[in-house]
């Protein structure tokens, strides 16, 4: 369903006195791609969008004064070396696959401006009674409600359709579990990419969301207490061990559900880690890193194409700063060196066909500024998770994105993937019922 509204202020001004109105109408801006609802609009000035809207709008802008303006307006920052835009009609910056782009629209349907009655020419008497048209909710329906509400009636409309069909559009589901992020259209392809990683449901497309990991093999997975770190890092898990990689865990006593189900190593103590790290240099890093050097000497592609011969791996660390304490300790001291250079050495050396995500859920500066955890952090990629980024947000991801959303509390199982500089809205599923 695609929903054009010419001169966005004058409908938004209809129900200026009504924030009731105002509130459902942003919810279906906001909501609306992940249901099937897009929305098209114009304005004469980025002024006339509400600011709370400008980011759920992700598509292009025509003739803006200022560069400022377009990197509001389209949701991504306007490369610095971007010329500025020309003043001819219907020339603009549009987001293209992920990138921006200078574009000229097609000019079709050069009509005259209607020069008519419009919406600035309504009497209060008759805005309002446009208004009271619509009655109002007294009982709003909840959620799950509301989804079987469109449901069913776009059952009822596929019923008196005829014809060719459309594409279907991607729907996230309402309360998304892991089976149905695996049994979602796009995740099967993704998991036989060599390096693309399902993490949720993309918000904006409403389909499966994943991460690179050619070049990208660290990832820091951070929120505060209860915002499902643990959960993102359960669900990764799932989605590694069935890709076929070796996956091994660091956690506490709240995986071993997990770990028995998916027979997954779990390393709960300083000396099962030290067990661990140790085998996993003779195992893993010893048999790659000459053949990863000796690709590295023919260039990128080489170096790509080599790490698509070594079979994944995955590291998952959960409350990755107790690692530093831990290890701080007069019993282990001796082997902080071995943890924190090997898992430095994984966080910034690429293409080894390795994974490895770590969980933080303290919110303290102490937390991640210590090795292991400070390197991982210094790649500057991160899935944050709940709470609000502008209290919590060690990467930056909030950089990427407007002050509005850095300052919004997000939902438990919501959250935004940061790629130093870029950044878009997930909906996570969730791995485990266990806290």
């Amino acid at each position: 369903l695609i929903v054009f509204i010419d001169r966005f202020k004058q409908f938004w001004d209809l129900f200026s006195a009504d924030d009731a109105y105002n509130a459902r109408i942003q919810q279906l801006i906001q909501e609306g791609s992940g249901r099937g609802i897009h929305f098209v609009v114009t304005a004469m000035a980025k002024t006339e969008v509400p600011t709370r809207c400008h980011s759920f709008f992700g598509g292009v802008a025509l003739q803006l004064k200022e560069k400022s303006d377009y990197t509001d307006c389209i949701g991504k920052r306007v490369p610095y070396e971007m010329p500025p835009i020309a003043t001819a009609i219907g020339r603009g910056m549009g987001v293209l696959s992920g990138g921006v782009y200078e574009i000229q629209v097609a000019l079709g349907g050069a009509e005259p401006e209607h020069e008519g009655e419009g919406f600035d020419n309504l009497a209060d008497v008759e805005r309002f009674a446009i208004a009271s048209e619509i009655a109002p909710v007294e009982n709003p329906p909840t959620d799950v409600e509301r989804a079987q509400q469109i449901q069913a009636y776009a059952k009822k409309l596929a019923g008196l359709w005829s014809g060719a069909r459309p594409a279907r559009v991607p729907r996230i589901p309402q309360n998304p579990t892991w089976k149905m992020l695996f049994e979602a259209e796009g995740f099967a392809a993704t998991q036989k990419t060599e390096f693309a990683i399902p993490v949720g449901f993309s918000m904006v497309e409403g389909s499966v969301a994943s991460i690179d990991i050619a070049d990208a093999p660290s990832w820091a997975v951070y929120g505060p207490r209860k915002s499902g770190v643990s959960n993102f890092l359960k669900q990764t898990a799932r989605v590694m061990k069935n890709r076929g990689a070796d996956v091994y865990a660091i956690g506490d006593a709240g995986w071993n559900l997990l770990a028995e189900e998916l027979g997954i190593p779990l390393y709960s103590t300083p000396e099962q880690i030290v067990g661990f790290l140790q085998m996993f240099i003779e195992r893993y890093a010893r048999a790659r890193k000459p053949l990863r050097d000796a690709a590295l000497e023919k260039g990128k592609t080489a170096l790509r194409r080599q790490a698509t011969q070594f079979a994944p791996c995955c590291i998952l660390i959960d409350n990755a700063e107790r690692l530093y304490d831990d290890f701080n300790q007069e019993a282990y001291r001796e082997h902080m060196p071995l943890m924190q250079g090997l898992l430095r050495e994984i966080a910034e050396k690429p293409y080894y066909n390795f994974l490895l995500m770590a969980g933080i859920s303290n919110p303290k500066p102490v937390s991640y500024m210590q090795d292991p955890v400070k390197s991982i952090v210094a790649q500057g990629r991160a899935i944050a998770l709940g709470g609000k980024l502008a209290e919590f947000d060690p990467c930056n991801v909030g950089a990427a994105l407007p002050a509005r959303l850095r300052g919004g509390a997000l939902a438990k199982n919501q959250g935004f993937v940061g790629n130093n500089g870029e950044a878009f809205q997930i909906v996570v599923p969730l791995a485990e019922l266990e806290q």
